[in-house]
């Protein structure tokens, strides 16, 4: 079975709790804004929110680059 390698290992990748973080932030392209809707009845509220994404650390994708340790 091939290894995959992980969010938490790639140079990319931040944890939010610190290095053994299982939720983190990936880094490998600029912040994006995402826009967020929400509402009920009569109103509607429209906000923002600007950051990286976050991920699993046992997530992954195909930009990895391994952690130099």
């Amino acid at each position: 079975m091939a290894q995959i390698d992980e969010c938490r290992t790639c140079v990319f990748w931040r944890g939010l709790e610190g290095i053994d973080s299982s939720y983190g932030r990936c880094r490998r392209y600029p912040p994006t804004t995402v826009l967020q809707f929400s509402g009920g009845g009569d109103w509607i509220k429209i906000s923002t929110k600007q950051g990286n994404p976050e991920t699993f650390g046992a997530a992954w994708c195909g930009e990895f680059k391994k952690l130099e340790t």
